[in-house]
């Protein structure tokens, strides 16, 4: 059907030039893209997986005892200094008048401790107090959950029909020759930050005319462009030009 609705078209075209234009006259007109608008689905399968059902348990730990000996008290009595004489000899001990009193006695000093030792019995003691505790274990079975539902995407795109251009009878160089037209696209840049220079740019026209890039190539597509602003001539072998802007995006993707 679509192949027939163009052939329709280039016929008209064809027609309508055929009527206007004089013999000996060349006017190429350029039958821009068509598009048809159509809807797209795409269905989403549900995710789901088995999960263990819990069950609730409750657990009772016993109390923890321990034993400790049982101390005693034990009081003594030590010396903690011991008697003796003491002579001074600063005085004369040969002479038995004085001797009594060359001779100094010192009497012994004690003390009173106590202290604590082990009796040899024991008591007990507790360390920790009964506990209650509840806590959820995998019961055995299980159940299924669903992490995604089952859906179905459905977007409007445009399909493109087609493009080309329609030529009459050969040509002169005459001002009313064939008409200058240009279709442009373009593919971005992946990352700008990184210059990955991956751009393309693609002027379509007459093969028969001459084009020229900003950057001075001359080929129909241009490539391993940055993002940013391009142009391009087109010139027919009467003179005449056309120019047209094209724009080299970015995409951003600098992973």
């Amino acid at each position: 059907m679509k192949q027939i609705l163009m052939i329709l078209i280039l016929a008209f075209f064809s027609f309508s030039l055929n009527a206007q234009i004089p013999q000996g006259c060349v006017k190429e007109i350029c039958v821009p893209a068509s598009y048809k608008k159509t809807n797209y689905t795409q269905p989403i399968s549900a995710v789901t997986y088995s999960v263990p059902k819990m069950k609730q348990v409750t657990e009772t730990i016993p109390a923890i005892t321990a034993q400790r000996p049982i101390m005693k008290t034990i009081t003594e009595t030590i010396c903690t200094k011991e008697g003796a004489i003491e002579y001074v000899f600063e005085c004369d001990p040969s002479d038995p008048k004085v001797r009594e009193l060359c001779r100094k006695v010192i009497e012994p000093t004690f003390e009173e401790i106590s202290y604590s030792v082990p009796s040899g019995e024991y008591e007990e003691i507790l360390v920790q107090a009964e506990q209650v505790v509840t806590y959820m274990v995998p019961s055995g079975d299980f159940e299924l959950n669903t992490e995604q539902e089952a859906t179905i995407i459905s977007k409007e795109v445009e399909l493109k029909i087609a493009n080309g251009f329609i030529t009459t009878a050969p040509c002169d160089n005459s001002s009313t020759g064939a008409v200058l037209s240009i279709n442009s696209s373009t593919t971005p840049e992946t990352c700008s930050r990184l210059a990955t220079l991956d751009g393309t740019a693609t002027a379509e026209y007459n093969p028969e005319f001459k084009c020229l890039w900003s950057t001075g190539e001359t080929s129909p597509t241009i490539s391993k462009l940055k993002s940013g602003d391009y142009s391009v001539t087109v010139t027919a072998s009467d003179g005449r030009s056309t120019v047209a802007n094209v724009k080299v995006g970015d995409l951003n993707i600098c992973n």
